[in-house]
């Protein structure tokens, strides 16, 4: 029997279905067996991302990457790729949510959006290039491609000493010129003053328990000044019902959401 990819609101589980209709699911680690009409109440099916399919236009794995025209860009993506999915670690440590990559492309197109978007709402300043903060930044990829095809000064964080030793080795060989890379606790005060610092944030689930990840994801958005952006993703918040005179949303997909603070 093969697995699929279902979420409860943005958890991403596995699940099976058995020969009584029931539904085995994997969720934090921990196995779960639903009815049908839980089960249906509960979850839905995953797809990163429609019409996924392989062309000029996607990645290695057919994710597409039209919104990247320069080919040493498109040559990056598929590196990073390659190095992305050797790295991943499935353990769970503790709190901490297994390794889960955001598809690489679609990263690079939703933060293309933001720098897109910063040309019409960004105060004109002495030319210094915005700032990018990851939150569990792993091996490094996405910090890669911000600092070399997006040109932001990068900064990421990472509780596991391993993956700050890995992304510090990478960031230094795709010869990144500004960048940091921390080991640190994302609740703690040095990532609450990034948070604060930051220009652009990216936000990938580092927890297993959805009642955590959403009390992390309101300490970072409110730490965040008035003008900075967010990418969540696999994330926790109601999204929904958010405040629209305090948050514009700007892109969106199955599993990650864009957002500007406003005020």
């Amino acid at each position: 029997m093969s697995t699929i990819i279902y979420r409860r609101k943005s958890l991403v589980v596995t699940a099976e279905q058995s020969a009584d209709g029931n539904w085995h699911v994997s969720e934090g680690g921990q196995n779960t067996v639903y009815t049908n009409a839980a089960f249906e109440a509960l979850f839905d099916k995953l797809e990163m991302q429609a019409d996924v399919s392989a062309g000029p236009n996607a990645d290695m794995f057919g994710f597409d990457y039209s919104w990247c025209e320069g080919l040493e860009g498109r040559a990056l993506i598929n590196e990073l790729l390659g190095i992305e999915m050797i790295s991943i670690d499935n353990s769970i440590d503790g709190p901490s949510w297994m390794y889960k990559p955001y598809p690489l492309s679609t990263f690079g197109r939703m933060l293309n959006t933001v720098v897109q978007d910063m040309k019409w709402t960004w105060p004109i300043s002495s030319g210094e290039a915005p700032t990018f903060t990851e939150v569990g930044s792993g091996v490094g990829t996405k910090l890669v491609l911000a600092e070399k095809l997006f040109h932001l000064r990068v900064n990421g964080f990472d509780y596991n000493q391993d993956y700050c030793n890995s992304a510090s080795q990478l960031l230094f060989d795709k010869g990144c010129e500004s960048w940091t890379i921390q080991r640190i606790d994302a609740r703690s005060r040095d990532a609450l003053r990034l948070y604060e610092a930051s220009d652009i944030v990216y936000l990938n689930r580092p927890f297993v328990h959805l009642d955590t990840q959403g009390a992390l994801e309101q300490v970072v958005m409110g730490c965040m000044r008035s003008g900075a952006y967010i990418i969540l993703a696999n994330y926790a918040t109601e999204v929904n019902h958010l405040s629209s005179s305090i948050w514009r949303k700007i892109d969106e997909d199955k599993t990650a959401v864009v957002l500007q603070k406003i005020h």
